[in-house]
């Protein structure tokens, strides 16, 4: 098992806690029931819930409409990575979890370890909106592929269930992890500056 860092934005983690896959098995009409038992037979997520079965996604990081292009693209071309509809996420440190609470959540929000056997990392930022359809189209591509692209990473882990909650980061952590995050703009650069062959 790897450890990953998270945001509980609905406040619904606690120690010990398994997170699944759920079957939905009252959607309407049966036609939209039939498609989604097709497509997700094993169940979605709490992502693939909201940005997917009931299209009542936050001002986050992609619309629905992005979302899905990126798992068309992903069942075309890439079907053996993790749908973002069947996955739960996670930083792979402390300091990427917390520039996704302060850009996407709640300054509140509780930031917790998880855990899974299998993950797949890749570029969130790739997924952000006002772009053209056909630098929606190759950004999935780098997505999937696992590349950076042309801007900066904010890298996410998908993690495939089942994921467990290990336990709520301490106040102490995060700010220590505070304490040693780069000056604002460094960490772009950076990644600006690895990314040179």
């Amino acid at each position: 098992m790897h450890d990953f860092y998270t945001v509980d934005g609905l406040g619904q983690f606690r120690d010990g806690l398994q997170l699944d896959l759920e079957r939905f098995e009252d959607l309407s009409p049966p036609e939209l029931q039939q498609h989604v038992d097709h497509i997700f037979s094993e169940g979605v997520s709490r992502h693939g819930d909201e940005h997917f079965l009931k299209n009542t996604s936050r001002a986050s990081v992609a619309s629905p409409a992005i979302e899905l292009l990126f798992e068309y693209v992903r069942r075309a071309h890439f079907p053996d990575r993790p749908s973002r509809f069947q996955s739960w996420f996670g930083t792979s440190d402390i300091q990427s979890a917390l520039e996704f609470r302060t850009q996407y959540r709640g300054a509140s929000d509780a930031l917790w370890v998880i855990s899974a056997e299998h993950s797949f990392r890749a570029n969130m930022r790739l997924l952000t909106s006002d772009r053209s359809t056909l630098m929606y189209s190759h950004f999935a591509h780098l997505y999937w592929s696992g590349e950076q692209g042309p801007i900066s990473a904010l890298w996410e882990n998908l993690l495939v269930p089942p994921v467990h909650v290990v336990r709520r980061v301490s106040q102490e952590e995060i700010h220590a992890a505070q304490q040693i995050q780069p000056p604002q703009g460094l960490s772009a650069w950076l990644d600006e500056f690895t990314s040179i062959p």
